[in-house]
């Protein structure tokens, strides 16, 4: 590859590295949050949900503009006041004020993954954006690792707000990168957009691209993908301390582990989908029925075997990732020629988001009300419904695939 482009992959790694941080904070400080501070599990929940869900809607907002706004603006607006928030929330006490807020957070950092998939995908091949979107795939999980490893020593200290204040910076500082590197690319005329057609928004000749390659059922494949990968990530730290008896401190620092778990996950992932030919609705099918076995598995293995417990749960939301990573990386790279990437990732991943504030709200009642035991079987029925309906989307491609081939032939 060349220099422009080692720096156009870099600075995007950087960029959503730095908002994974940011998107992961509240989830890994939570433990310590409840024990310090009067925040219910719930009014925390509600706080997650909100994020999802602004986070969602703001993935089709913020893609339809970042077809026509260039990311080199966009990213740097988007983490900057997303810092702006870091660095209020820790001083709030209202409960409304705090959902409020951490959703507009969420609006914020929804700026990123669209303009970013776009300005990778028009100026590099198939194969290089392929390796790039993967990239931002472990960028996220270096990204949560900062957050995990930020709250283990904020938990350690009894300082939560601590956490909120690092990342903070760490957001201002790579929107300031951002914008250098960006423009010094712009000096070398080392960017190019994929200019729209007149046509606006969801034409004709888009949405039969889109339901030729199954874009119907691979929704409601990121939607459960979403749920598992966000909502459930969200709460293992709770889980862990409350279920299986850890300390805040010791939950942050075991869930910080889970990253690495993901990215070795996401590797072993594209190995199955060389495996399968590059076919990558089978290679989502295998993962989903792979988190279903670990979810069952954690109901009838005993409390005590607290090892076993959270590898499988580890393993689990490791499969989710992978498949998520599949579905940005290689799935959405199908519509590259459409001059609409950043709307059709934004579609995507609103599904995912929104379904994920949803289920956020519904685990807090499950747990509240009922216990953990149910809320683990209600994800593993969540997994055999993405499995389900990765068959139907390979299904419904192998109709069209004719259909698809004359469109990639465009």
């Amino acid at each position: 590859m060349s220099s422009n482009i080692w720096l156009l992959g870099s600075s995007c790694f950087l960029a959503y590295t730095a908002c994974y941080a940011g998107r992961s904070i509240l989830s890994a400080i939570m433990p310590q949050i409840i024990l310090d501070s009067n925040y219910t599990r719930s009014e925390l929940g509600a706080m997650g949900s909100a994020f999802f869900l602004a986070y969602g809607i703001g993935q089709i907002l913020n893609g339809i503009i970042g077809d026509r706004i260039k990311a080199k603006y966009m990213v740097p607006v988007g983490l900057f006041f997303a810092s702006v928030i870091l660095m209020v929330f820790p001083s709030l006490t209202n409960v409304a004020a705090g959902i409020f807020l951490w959703g507009l957070c969420g609006v914020f950092l929804s700026m990123l993954w669209g303009p970013l998939s776009k300005v990778i995908a028009e100026n590099t091949s198939v194969k290089v954006g392929t390796l790039l979107l993967t990239a931002l795939n472990v960028a996220s999980i270096l990204g949560t690792t900062s957050a995990y490893l930020i709250a283990t020593y904020s938990s350690s200290k009894e300082q939560w707000k601590l956490s909120f204040y690092v990342v903070g910076v760490i957001l201002v500082l790579t929107a300031v990168i951002w914008y250098l590197m960006l423009s010094y690319l712009e000096k070398r005329n080392a960017l190019k957009v994929v200019h729209l057609k007149k046509a606006e928004g969801f034409n004709k000749e888009l949405l039969n691209v889109l339901l030729n390659n199954a874009i119907i059922p691979m929704l409601v494949v990121s939607m459960i993908n979403g749920i598992i990968r966000n909502a459930v990530t969200f709460w293992i730290p709770t889980y862990i301390t409350e279920e299986l008896g850890f300390s805040p401190t010791l939950s942050a620092g075991i869930s910080g582990i889970l990253p690495f778990v993901n990215l070795v996950g996401t590797f072993i992932g594209l190995y199955i989908l060389n495996r399968l030919g590059e076919n990558e609705f089978k290679t989502i099918a295998i993962l989903f029925a792979t988190s279903l076995f670990m979810f069952l598995s954690i109901g009838i293995i005993s409390a005590k075997h607290v090892v076993f417990i959270i590898g499988m749960l580890f393993i689990a939301c490791a499969t989710m990732s992978s498949a998520s990573n599949i579905i940005f990386s290689t799935y959405c790279l199908k519509f590259k020629e459409t001059g609409r990437i950043s709307a059709v990732n934004g579609l995507i991943n609103f599904s995912s988001y929104a379904a994920s504030a949803g289920a956020s709200v519904l685990f807090s009642k499950i747990i509240t009300k009922y216990n953990w035991n149910l809320t683990v079987l209600v994800w593993a029925m969540l997994s055999l419904v993405g499995v389900a309906f990765s068959l139907i989307a390979q299904k419904q491609f192998n109709r069209q695939r004719p259909k698809v081939f004359e469109s990639n032939q465009m």
